[in-house]
C-alpha cells in the first residue's frame, strides 16, 4: 500500500509538471493561493475583516499557507503538490473505509478507482478546498467503520472535532453535526449511551470551532456564521439572470459599498435572493432542477481543464469528454452500487448526505464540483458493486419480488440521470461550448 500510494503521488507529480502552469488562474484557485500567502508573509491577516479570507472557510487557508510557510520560494506549484498529497491521502483512507465494509478486494479496487481514474487525478492538482474537505469526511466515515453499530465515547469524541474541521473547510457542511449526531443516538447501546455520547460530541464540536468563532467575535463582534459565502450564493442561483449554474449577475455591482466578505454584503444577498424567491417561487422551482442537473453532470468542462492547463482547444475538448465518460461511469455504479447495497449505517449516512447535497443545490445552484464529497460516497458502492457483480446477478435472480422492487428504483434513477446529461449537453451545444 506504501509502494502505491508513492507511486499515486508520482502520477500527480508528472500531470502538475506536463500542465506547465506556475501561476495561479483566476477564480477560486487564486483566492487560496493568494489569501495563503498573505497568511505566510503575516499572522495579522488572521484578524482582519473582508476580503477572500474570511469570506471562506479558513480550514484549507490553514493548510495551504502551512505547507506554504515550510517551503522556501513557494509558488502556486507548491499548493498543487500539496492538493495532491491530500488526494493520495483520501485514496489510502477510501482503502480503509471499503476494507472495514466490505472486505480486502473491495478496498483494493477502491483504492486503485480512487488513485487513477483521470478525473479524480485531474482534481488532485487543483488548489481547491474539496480534497481537505473530503479527507475529513471520510476520516469520520473510516471512524464509524471501526465499530459501526455501538460506538463508544472515543469515537464521538473524533467525530466531534472531524465534523468541526469538515464545517471549518466548507460551510456547507452546517447540517453534518445534526446527521453523524443523529447516527450515535440511533447505534447506540441504551438511550443513556446515546445522549452521552451526543453531549461528548457536541462538546468537542464547539471546542474545535471556538478558536475561530472567537475570532469572528473580535473581527465581526458575533462568532457565527463561519464564512460569509452562503448569502453571495444563494443569490448567485436565484436573481433575474441565473441560469442554474455558477454566473456573474449585473446586482454584484450594487453591492460594492458594502465591502467583499463582509457580514452586511452578506446579509444583503441573502436579502435579494430571498425576496426573488418570493416573487417568483414557480421559476424557483423551476430552475432548481436545472441546478440539480448542473449538479449531476459529470466532471470537468473544457473551461476548467484550460484554466489549470495550457491545451489547444481541441485537446482540452478531448480530455474533458474524456474525464466526463469516466466520471458518469462512477455516478451509474455508484448508485447501481447504492441501490442493491445492504441498509447498514453507511448507507443510512449516505443516503442522508446525498439527500442533503442535493437539497442544497437545489436551493442554491449546481456544479458538478460540488459533488465531489457525494462521489466518493458513490465510489465506495460502485466498488462493492464491482466486487459483488456475480453475486449480485445471482440475487436478481434468485430474490423475487425485492430484486424486482430494486430494479424498479434503479431504472427510473438512471433514466432521470440521463435526461438530465441530456439537459446539459443540449444547452452547451446550442451555446457553442
Amino acid at each position: 500500500m506504501v509502494l502505491g500510494a508513492i507511486a499515486l503521488f508520482l502520477i500527480r507529480i508528472a500531470l502538475i509538471a506536463w500542465g506547465g502552469q506556475h501561476e495561479a488562474p483566476g477564480g477560486d484557485q487564486l483566492a487560496f493561493y493568494s489569501g495563503s500567502q498573505q497568511l505566510v508573509h503575516s499572522s495579522a491577516e488572521w484578524l482582519k475583516g473582508g476580503g477572500e479570507f474570511g469570506y471562506r472557510a479558513p480550514m484549507y487557508f490553514v493548510y495551504l499557507s502551512g505547507v506554504l510557510s515550510l517551503v522556501p520560494g513557494a509558488t502556486f506549484l507548491t499548493g498543487q503538490i500539496a492538493t495532491a498529497l491530500i488526494g493520495v491521502l483520501n485514496c489510502v483512507l477510501m482503502f480503509v473505509l471499503i476494507r472495514n465494509l466490505s472486505g480486502e478486494a473491495g478496498a483494493r479496487l477502491g483504492f486503485w478507482l480512487r488513485g487513477l481514474l483521470p478525473s479524480y487525478v485531474v482534481a488532485d492538482t487543483f488548489v481547491m478546498s474539496e480534497p481537505l474537505f473530503a479527507t475529513f469526511l471520510l476520516c469520520s466515515l473510516v471512524i464509524i467503520s471501526f465499530k459501526p453499530n455501538c460506538p463508544d465515547s472515543r469515537q464521538a469524541l473524533a467525530l466531534g472535532v472531524l465534523i468541526a474541521c469538515c464545517l471549518l473547510t466548507r460551510e456547507v457542511a452546517i447540517v453534518y453535526p445534526l446527521i453523524f449526531g443523529g447516527y450515535l443516538i440511533m447505534t447506540s447501546a441504551s438511550r443513556h449511551d446515546g445522549l452521552r455520547h451526543v453531549a461528548v460530541f457536541v462538546m468537542m464540536l464547539l471546542i474545535t470551532l471556538t478558536p475561530w468563532m472567537w475570532r469572528n467575535v473580535i473581527v465581526w463582534g458575533q462568532p457565527l456564521p463561519i464564512s460569509y459565502t452562503s448569502g453571495v450564493n444563494l443569490h448567485i442561483g436565484n436573481n433575474p439572470e441565473a441560469t442554474g449554474k455558477w454566473v456573474r449577475f449585473s446586482a454584484e455591482s450594487e453591492v460594492a459599498s458594502l465591502g467583499f466578505g463582509t457580514p452586511q454584503s452578506d446579509a444583503w444577498h441573502r436579502k435579494e435572493a430571498l425576496k426573488y424567491i418570493q416573487e417568483d417561487p414557480v421559476h424557483f422551482l423551476r430552475l432548481g432542477f436545472k441546478k440539480v442537473a448542473w449538479f449531476l453532470w459529470p466532471r470537468f468542462e473544457r473551461e476548467e481543464i484550460k484554466e489549470l492547463y495550457k491545451l489547444p482547444a481541441r485537446q482540452a475538448t478531448l480530455l474533458s469528454g474524456l474525464l466526463g465518460v469516466l466520471s458518469a461511469g462512477v455516478v451509474v455504479l455508484g448508485i447501481a452500487g447504492f441501490v442493491f447495497g445492504k441498509r447498514d449505517w453507511f448507507w443510512w449516512i449516505g443516503l442522508a448526505l446525498i439527500a442533503y447535497t442535493i437539497f442544497v443545490t437545489f436551493v442554491v445552484y449546481g456544479s458538478p464540483r460540488y459533488r465531489d464529497a457525494v462521489d466518493y460516497l458513490l465510489l465506495v458502492f460502485a466498488a462493492n458493486a464491482i466486487t459483488r457483480w456475480r453475486s449480485l446477478l445471482v440475487e436478481v435472480r434468485t430474490s423475487g419480488s425485492l430484486a424486482r422492487k430494486q430494479l424498479f428504483i434503479l431504472a427510473p434513477v438512471l433514466s432521470y440521470i440521463l435526461i438530465n446529461w441530456m439537459w446539459i449537453a443540449y444547452d452547451l451545444a446550442k451555446s457553442g461550448h
